[in-house]
């Protein structure tokens, strides 16, 4: 008979299965409207994204090009984090729950969440500065426009939360193994 730990690793598994999916259809249409807005700016106009995309294109496309990239990584990184969180959720023995592999993966993911963090921060400032270039050029007057979303910090603050437990986890894997060389 199954545990309930058993049952809600089951549960998270499809979770995790379904996180992955929505990750990639998001990941796929911003790719193809990227794509696309590159030949049909058009096609940029009709999806509401902040910021502005099609004003990039048209200002710069080396810009456009780069922020597109800057857009699309954090996607990258979710996917490889929940690909991970799956590894981890596939290799969990509850009769011995420290393993060195799930300590790895969960180091990875605390590296992921960082990264994203920085990214994202990287691409604000980005955007950030060719908008302003954008407006200066329009009305030759500096705006500073700045977002202080306290929402850019969470996958900051879940990586270094994630990389503190794989160190206790580790910590955990060492005091396991030494218990199996004293039985």
């Amino acid at each position: 008979m199954k545990t309930n730990t058993d049952k809600y690793l089951g549960f998270a598994k499809v979770f995790l299965g379904m996180f992955i999916t929505a990750i990639c259809i998001s990941f796929l249409v911003l790719l193809t409207a990227i794509i696309w807005g590159i030949y049909d700016p058009t096609v940029l106009a009709n999806f509401k994204w902040e910021p502005d995309l099609v004003q990039i294109r048209n200002y710069s496309k080396w810009r456009y090009f780069i922020i597109s990239i800057l857009l699309l990584l954090p996607f990258v990184l979710y996917f490889l984090m929940f690909f991970r969180l799956i590894k981890i959720s596939a290799k969990l023995n509850l009769e011995k729950p420290f393993d060195f592999e799930i300590s790895k993966n969960m180091q990875k993911i605390s590296i992921y969440l960082i990264t994203i963090f920085f990214i994202n921060i990287l691409t604000e400032t980005f955007i950030s500065n060719t908008l302003e270039s954008i407006e200066f050029l329009k009305t030759k007057v500096h705006h500073h426009i700045y977002n202080l979303d306290l929402g850019r910090f969470y996958p900051f603050i879940a990586g270094t939360t994630t990389y503190v437990f794989s160190l206790i986890y580790k910590k955990g894997l060492e005091i396991q193994s030494e218990n199996e060389l004293t039985v």
